[in-house]
């Protein structure tokens, strides 16, 4: 199945390379485009490219998580996994769910600073992600006690987050981030904010939030 998925990837480049070139040459023909065909058709190969690789993203990161389920709790066999996660993200460096995944295995593995540096490299390459800056907070609080850092991070990602459930994710964090530091007055004042976001939500919002998506 494998090999059929590449050889189809490799034919429909081949293909399209002609095509594209044939749609250029028409489109300049009819003064639709006034650019040289050389760079028309160089930026619909990137963006044919681009396409390419996030559909062999997401068919990799099918695999993974596949795999990643059958060997749940199987430490050893789940290494195998790490090389695909690094792919995953040359790939497509906006596939979130590979450096959230991906950045908490490494953890697991006792691999730290791998860790921190596959999720800060998350965070760098999508910098409006909620998730990853919920990612990156959660490890900075967990193995490295850096809980201004933190509250830096999750502040950051209260201002992307896309819906309720992941303010709620953010605002918990952020409680626990204040608490560590000792500042119970403003731990608590934030986890009453997040008692009533989180009572708002029903069972659906919270299954939408992210939080499940290492598991």
């Amino acid at each position: 199945m494998r090999s059929l998925l590449v050889l189809f990837l490799l034919l429909a480049l081949i293909l399209a390379i002609p095509l594209q070139m044939k749609i250029d040459e028409t489109r300049h023909n009819l003064g639709l485009d006034a650019r040289p065909l050389t760079a028309s058709t160089a930026q619909s190969l990137t963006r044919f490219l681009g396409g390419l690789r996030s559909i062999a993203a997401a068919y990799i990161w099918l695999k993974a998580d596949q795999i990643h389920h059958d060997f749940y709790g199987e430490f050893e066999r789940e290494q195998e996994l790490m090389p695909l996660y690094r792919i995953l993200t040359w790939l497509d460096p906006h596939f979130e769910d590979a450096y959230y995944v991906g950045s908490y295995m490494l953890f697991l593995f006792g691999k730290k600073q791998e860790g921190l540096a596959f999720a800060k490299e998350g965070v760098e390459m999508n910098p409006r992600s909620a998730k990853l800056y919920y990612n990156l907070a959660e490890i900075r609080i967990n193995y490295f006690n850096q809980y201004d850092l933190a509250i830096q991070e999750i502040k950051k990602g209260l201002a992307y987050a896309k819906n309720p459930a992941e303010k709620a994710f953010l605002l918990h964090l952020l409680s626990i981030a204040y608490a560590k530091k000792g500042e119970m007055k403003k731990a608590t004042r934030i986890r009453q904010e997040f008692l009533s976001t989180w009572n708002t939500l029903t069972p659906e919002e919270v299954e939408e939030g992210f939080i499940r998506a290492k598991h």
